[in-house]
């Protein structure tokens, strides 16, 4: 029974995972033709080099933004959360 949730958790989430891949491709499908036709296609190959430049160097992100952002949060609200319940049990 546990193994029949995990695959249903699983199905579900990988089922989520594809939606939120294929949704931007299939807006872009319909957003590039006429942005093309707005911008002229010099305009719109500065861009296109702008977005290949802004994707590289978010491979090299390598995740660190979503580890750290958490921490110093997590030690606010840490503080925040003391400092009230001092005030309550005083």
């Amino acid at each position: 029974m546990d193994d029949l949730i995990h695959r249903n958790i699983l199905v579900k989430n990988t089922i989520w995972n594809l939606t939120g891949q294929l949704i931007p491709m299939i807006v872009a499908i319909f957003a590039l033709p006429p942005l093309i036709r707005i911008l002229g296609t010099d305009r719109f190959g500065v861009l296109a080099l702008a977005w290949v430049v802004i994707g590289y160097f978010s491979l090299f992100d390598l995740g660190l933004g979503r580890d750290t952002d958490p921490r110093p949060l997590l030690a606010m609200a840490g503080a925040r959360c003391s400092q009230y319940s001092r005030g309550i049990t005083d």
